[in-house]
């Protein structure tokens, strides 16, 4: 998990200390969770507003 945050540009710092207080955690199928709905909210935003791929 924490190669693929690197390859998409994440902070390494910030991905070891969010996994670390527990804002985020992963699942056995390596998908990532958020502690807080909210938390997901401000992070993922809904496909209809994301830019279409040119």
């Amino acid at each position: 998990m924490r190669q693929a945050a690197l390859v998409l540009g994440l902070d390494a710092i910030a991905w070891d200390e969010a996994m670390h207080s527990g804002l985020l955690t992963t699942r056995a199928d390596d998908r990532v969770c958020f502690r807080h709905q909210l938390m997901e909210a401000v992070v993922d935003e809904p496909c209809s507003t994301r830019p279409s791929p040119v």
